[in-house]
């Protein structure tokens, strides 16, 4: 097991996450305001501007959180940069569904590939740290992301997946973040709900992920943290 840890380190985009740092407390201040603030957003074109910026600084604060000077993933900074470039592109051309859908899918790209990483820089990180503390955090709210934009661009290939009550637009992505975490949450409110069975398999894969999520990087930094108490007693 540690070779194959000392293995992974090696790799450029694989590293412990720095104990002295607070970069992912930046990250998890920009994904809450996020997450509070999208619900009041309106069809306006003041609102989408809004949601446009504060997307934005989820994806920078995600790359600025992640990247060392010495060890630069391009992957996740292309990954990351193309996302924003294209919620201004989709922002300043609006109407377009195929750029919608673009956006949506290079949104998902991106999550999927930060959420991987990270939950491996849990694991290889070693010593207990607030920053450790805030990265969990992090991967939690980044799996509610990522189900919402997986079941947007769902959303988008077929309207008919999703029941929605009659006030709630199905092209409003604010819509799928509040599904995906009602989903994560395995609260289930039942306002809105899957149709169609690529829908409802997203659904099972939102709750059964939720679950597991928050159990083993529980169970992970409990193990460090015992872990940290008996090296010491030794």
């Amino acid at each position: 097991m540690n070779a194959i840890k000392e293995t992974l380190v090696r790799v450029h985009f694989f590293h412990k996450i720095p104990a002295k740092e607070s970069k992912y407390l930046i990250h998890l201040f920009s994904l809450v305001i996020l997450l509070l603030v999208s619900p009041f957003f309106t069809e306006t074109s003041f609102a989408k501007l809004s949601f446009s910026f504060l997307i934005s600084v989820v994806l920078i604060s995600g790359l600025y959180a992640d990247i060392e000077s010495k060890r630069i993933d391009y992957i996740e900074v292309s990954l990351g940069g193309l996302a924003v470039l294209l919620t201004w592109v989709d922002y300043l051309f609006a109407g377009f569904d195929f750029l919608d859908l673009t956006t949506q899918f290079i949104y998902a790209l991106y999550f999927l590939y930060f959420l991987i990483e990270l939950m491996t820089k849990i694991v290889l990180t070693e010593k207990i740290s607030p920053n450790l503390i805030y990265a969990a955090i992090v991967g939690f709210l980044v799996l509610g992301l990522l189900g919402a934009t997986l079941a947007s661009i769902i959303g988008m290939l077929n309207p008919a997946s999703y029941n929605f009550p009659q006030n709630i637009s199905h092209f409003k992505f604010e819509n799928y973040m509040y599904y995906s975490f009602i989903s994560i949450t395995t609260v289930g409110y039942g306002d809105m709900t899957p149709n169609m069975p690529i829908a409802k398999t997203l659904a099972i894969f939102l709750c059964t992920s939720g679950h597991f999520y928050t159990s083993i990087i529980i169970s992970i930094i409990i193990g460090k943290y015992i872990n940290k108490i008996t090296g010491n007693k030794g």
